[in-house]
């Protein structure tokens, strides 16, 4: 268990990394973040680093004043991470970042554990991606496989839409092609496990986006329990 007074790393120094040193500092740890922008939203909770999230030597560095590390944006380079792992405990660890940094291995994961999703494709060309058309069919959306967010590296192809001007919108680059899923809602549900392989199940929440950006989120979401759960084993690795 870390106990209070412990000091905690967090690489990102933004919106959630503030939110976590409040309630870390709340709850009587210590804080310290690693960002490029003095400035960070994070700053008047947390001792702030400034530096690049790319700059190992300043990562390894904070990391002495650390007893754990951790992330707050999904765009710290895997290999930081990494070296970081030889000297202190970090969570995510540098393998789960640097699955959820790329959608191709995403959707491989999720194949290899058998859990449901869309049809898709990887494309790292035009012929691939004509390829991929014909399989999958329209309307299909096309996915650069890093970087992207906020509708941000997409590009929707529907009936009649050139593949080529979908893949220069995203300027060429590796790609995932995944089916038009038509939905009623978006849920999403955060889970946290401990150490000792316990689960916290956080009460499921309801995403609103507007213009491809996230603009409400209700939780519980309708319908659902207002409060969360425990569960206990291990997930798939």
């Amino acid at each position: 268990m870390l106990l209070p007074g412990s000091t905690i790393g967090v690489l990102g120094g933004g919106q959630l990394g503030r939110m976590l040193a409040m309630e870390a500092r709340r709850m009587g740890y210590r804080v310290r973040a690693l960002d490029p922008d003095p400035g960070a939203c994070a700053a008047p909770f947390a001792e702030v680093t400034v530096a690049p999230l790319d700059d190992v030597d300043a990562a390894l560095e904070l990391a002495t004043h650390c007893d754990v590390l951790t992330i707050e944006t999904e765009h710290v380079p895997a290999a930081v991470l990494a070296q970081i792992e030889t000297r202190r405990e970090v969570h995510p660890n540098a393998a789960a970042l640097a699955t959820v940094q790329d959608r191709l291995r995403q959707r491989e994961f999720l194949r290899r554990h058998g859990l449901p999703q869309t049809a898709w494709a990887g494309v790292d060309d035009l012929p691939g991606l004509e390829r991929a058309l014909q399989t999958i069919g329209r309307p299909a959306v096309l996915k650069t496989r890093t970087e992207g967010y906020d509708g941000k590296g997409q590009a929707r192809i529907g009936a009649g839409d050139d593949p080529a001007a979908a893949l220069a919108a995203i300027g060429h680059a590796p790609a995932v092609l995944e089916a038009w899923v038509s939905y009623e809602r978006e849920i999403s549900v955060i889970l946290g496990r401990g150490r000792n392989g316990d689960i916290a199940i956080y009460p499921v929440a309801e995403n609103e986006h507007r213009h491809h950006v996230l603009h409400i989120t209700r939780a519980p979401a309708r319908g659902a329990p207002a409060g969360g759960g425990r569960g206990g084993g291990d997930p798939p690795p």
